[in-house]
Parts: C-alpha cells; structure tokens; sequence
C-alpha cells in the first residue's frame, strides 16, 4: 500500500511540482491550496505525513498544525513545514506546535524524499512501540484478571461448598467466620469488574478522535465525603489498624462523585495494601489558585523512580517480589480519570518507605 502524503501550500507551481515529484516517487499524493482546505482533507485522506507552507493567506501553517494536533486522529502524523523563512524564532514555534522538521525553499528532490523517509521511518518505529505495549497490557490483562476472578470465584464456590456440606455440624461463630470470607471474595471480585468497567467507560468517553471531551460531572469534596471513604477502604483488611489523619477544606470538584470516590479508593488500598507496619495515612485538602490540591501522605514501602514511571494499566508495582490482590489498574485509572479533566496525579516517594501522592483537580467551569 502507497504511503499518503498531503500538501498544504497556496503557490500553484510548488504544489503541482511537488505534488508530480512525490507521485513518481511511489507516494499516494492529495493537495490543498490553503490551511482550511488542509485541515478539511487531513480529516479525509488521513495522510501519513503533512507537507505545509508556513507563510499563506487566511490560515498559516502554524494555526494549521495547531488544529491538526489537537484531532487526536491526526495527533501523532508528522508533520514538516515548507518554508521560504529560515529564522529560528519560526523555527521555535513550529517546534513548540509538535512541528517534526523544516525544509527551507528552494529545496532539492533528494533533500524532500531524505525527509520525507526518515520521519515516515520514526513513525514506524513509534508505532512498533506502542504496539509493543498494547501487547504487554494484554497480556497483563489476562494474565491478573484470569488470576484475580479464579481466586475470588474459587473462595466463594469452596467456602459455600464447605457450608453446604457441614453446616449442621458448624457452630455459630465457624458459620459466621466462613459468611465473612463470602463477603470479602465478593466485594473483591465486584471492586475488579467496576474497575474493568470503569476503564472501559472511562476510554470511550477520551478515545473518540473527533470530539471533544465531555464533562464529567461535579462533586463536592469535604471531611465527611473523605472519612466515609476512607473506613469502607480501611474495613475491607482484616487484622489491619491504620492510623488516619485529616484535613480537608470543602470545595466543589470538576468531577462526578462515583469517579472521585473510586481515586480515593484506589489511592487509600494502596495507602494501606502497601504499608511496611501499621499504615499512617495523612489528607489534606485545600484550594488553589489554579484548582484544588489533595495530597495523601503514607509511610508505605516507596518507590524507585523507575518504578514511579510505570503507572500503566493492569502493572502492579514490584508484582513478581511481592504478590498483591488486586488488577494492577487502579492508579492507572485514577490518573486516567483526574488527567481526562486537565488535572494531574503525581507519587513521590522514597525507598526508605514515604510515598506523597497528590491529586491536582482544576476549576469547577
């Protein structure tokens, strides 16, 4: 299959020639004598690189570039202005616009197709990756999830089995004991299906290329909402007494309260999941010029900072040295839900067990 290249450039006789040389070169070519033209057969032909004129009447090439980087089925194709200015202030913006390279008019075929191929040999190369770690999710995916509903479904059927067979012979306490790990196992394996869920509603709403992202919802954040949280958390680990610590200021938060109640889920399990000792977890809360800051402290096993990096979907920290509960998807999630509204979640922590994560929420529109 011909690779697709689309030139955007207002000057007749450039375009044509351009246009004439990349077809005798074995490109597939589409062209357009303007920006708003560009942007309007980009969408359509879905090239595999742009050649664009920065200097053109009505739309320049930078505003071009800046509509083409924010369709997210055009993000990643790359894109090399045409360009009779060599300045580096031009230069800089481009660059800053996610421009990949310049070629300066009058340019040779050689210099073109050299180009040319060693972006479209990058985009190969970036694409490898990505597809690399789709791979490396999947099989993560179905890995942890075979393992997590095999042990949740395994102790629900063995325990109501059990109950089944001996119940005369139990006494209250033993029937009680066994009622409770039913409970567990299936709050478990109920937590890992919202979760799955959750990620999978989470991506349809950021995934669609041509439309923007839709809001989602508003909350209210206060003391009450925070320790509520916390003891559902807290109470699902057995034999565990962690020491807890808040302080938060009431604000109203850019996001529906299902999916902050899940970010402060995943971040307290892992709080208390985590912890060396007895876990000691601080919150606070307050407002900031630019949003709302909520930081929550522990004195968890850290992290190396390579670890820190690795915040993707079903990866458990450190799962082969410690063996964890749980998919491996939930800090991914949270930073994928506070990210999908322009907010940040950044962990800090120290190997001699500190770990500070805080969530960065923007204004309520």
């Amino acid at each position: 299959m011909k690779e697709k290249i689309l030139i955007i450039e207002d000057e007749k006789v450039i375009r044509e020639n351009v246009a004439f040389l990349l077809n005798a070169s074995g490109f597939e070519v589409s062209t357009a004598p303007n920006g708003s033209e560009g942007i309007k057969h980009a969408s359509q032909f879905q090239p595999d690189l742009i050649l664009c004129d920065i200097m053109m009447p009505e739309m320049d090439g930078f505003e071009v570039i800046d509509q083409i980087r924010q369709n997210k089925a055009l993000a990643m194709v790359p894109f090399i202005f045409l360009t009779a200015k060599s300045e580096l202030s031009d230069m800089r913006k481009g660059m800053i616009l996610g421009a990949d390279d310049y070629l300066t008019k009058p340019f040779t075929l050689e210099e073109l197709l050299g180009a040319i191929e060693a972006r479209l040999r990058r985009r190969i190369v970036i694409d490898q990756v990505v597809q690399q770690r789709i791979q490396h999710i999947y099989n993560n995916l179905n890995n942890n999830s075979t393992h997590e509903f095999n042990t949740s479904l395994n102790s629900i059927m063995g325990f109501t089995e059990f109950l089944k067979d001996h119940y005369p012979t139990l006494d209250e306490s033993e029937i009680q004991e066994m009622f409770d790990m039913v409970l567990v196992s299936s709050n478990r394996l109920k937590r890992n299906l919202e979760s799955l869920m959750m990620f999978s509603e989470i991506q349809a709403l950021t995934s669609s290329p041509d439309t923007p992202i839709p809001s989602l919802g508003t909350s209210t954040i206060n003391q009450n909402f925070v320790q509520t949280v916390w003891q559902e958390v807290s109470h699902s680990f057995e034999n565990v007494h962690p020491a807890f610590e808040l302080h938060v200021e009431e604000a109203d938060l850019p996001l529906d309260a299902r999916f902050l109640k899940k970010i402060l889920v995943e971040v307290f399990d892992n709080a208390i999941r985590y912890a060396q000792s007895e876990p000691v977890v601080q919150v606070t809360g307050r407002p900031t010029l630019a949003g709302y800051l909520l930081s929550i402290q522990d004195n968890g096993q850290g992290f190396e900072e390579e670890e820190l990096s690795k915040i993707l979907p079903f990866h458990q920290f450190e799962r082969v040295v410690q063996e964890k509960q749980g998919l491996g998807l939930g800090l991914y999630l949270s930073r994928l839900l506070i990210e999908s509204i322009g907010g940040s979640l950044v962990i800090s922590g120290k190997t001699d067990g500190e770990t500070q994560v805080q969530l960065s929420f923007p204004r309520t529109s």
